[in-house]
């Protein structure tokens, strides 16, 4: 297990940051009553804000467990007598943002869109401040039409971050932007996760960070080569209240931010223009 050390430092700013996208979640039971016929009064929470629907693949529970050795991706069957219930993404006109919700999920999706022009980060604050008020849109739907509260089992925290060259070419030299990965010039490509086991002041486990680190084609610019650099903490709430899980997704954007700052070269906060 690795616990976070001591941060006597100031909180990492950077006013040029490679974000790509940000996604901020909570994952809770299903909802006893609920149905797929019920998803347009769901759609209708969010209706004035993100009028384009999308369906996509429903996404299966994600839980993180503590104890012994944990092992890695694993796939299997499962069998269950409740339907498929499909993800729904709601989606603003200009595509920058987006709710995803299941009948087990609510995800608020910040991203950087192709053909739409560049959009600037907004920072966590506003991000963090929609995603609250649309889980407690959610919450008051809840409880008024099924007697229910989200009983909430996980929260999640995402930084997709995307790193480009100079030379439309080669990829980004590594080490110039990370501590931990030296690679010489002809390495035509490298793909690795760090899976960390977070603790608290007292040695309790809270979440899992993933550190994902590798080298992607972006077809959309033309075969641009360049990083991807993805962290995501994923962990349960201390209680399963909404409060609890905003608390904790909270917790997430910091830890997720700080090791972003730590595993990323001096060099590389200069092009990002670090203000703290």
């Amino acid at each position: 297990m690795v616990a976070m050390p001591p941060a006597p430092e100031p909180f990492p700013e950077f006013d040029a940051p490679p974000i790509n996208e940000v996604v901020l979640g909570i994952q809770f039971e299903d909802l006893q009553g609920y149905s797929l016929v019920r998803s347009g009064e769901v759609f209708s929470l969010f209706e004035r804000d993100y009028p384009t629907v999308q369906e996509a693949p429903p996404l299966q529970p994600n839980f993180e467990t503590f104890g012994a050795l944990q092992p890695g991706p694993q796939m299997g069957f499962s069998f269950t007598d409740r339907p498929d219930h499909p993800r729904f993404w709601f989606v603003t006109p200009g595509g920058h943002e987006l709710v995803q919700f299941q009948r087990d999920r609510l995800f608020h999706n910040w991203r950087q869109v192709d053909g739409k022009g560049p959009a600037e980060y907004p920072r966590f604050g506003s991000v963090f401040a929609k995603f609250a008020a649309e889980a407690a849109r959610l919450q008051d739907y809840v409880r008024g039409r099924y007697q229910q509260e989200l009983k909430i089992n996980q929260v999640e925290v995402t930084y997709f971050n995307r790193i480009y060259s100079s030379d439309p070419k080669r990829l980004p030299p590594v080490s110039e932007f990370f501590r931990f990965l030296h690679l010489s010039d002809s390495a035509e490509g490298f793909d690795g996760v760090l899976r960390q086991v977070i603790e608290d002041d007292t040695g309790s486990p809270i979440g899992r960070l993933y550190t994902e680190v590798r080298s992607a084609i972006d077809m959309a610019r033309g075969g641009l080569p360049n990083i991807a650099f993805n962290l995501t903490f994923r962990g349960p709430p201390a209680a399963s209240d909404l409060r609890s899980a905003l608390e904790s997704v909270r917790v997430g954007h910091e830890i997720a931010v700080r090791s972003f700052s730590h595993v990323t070269t001096d060099s590389a906060h200069q092009i990002w223009r670090r203000r703290s």
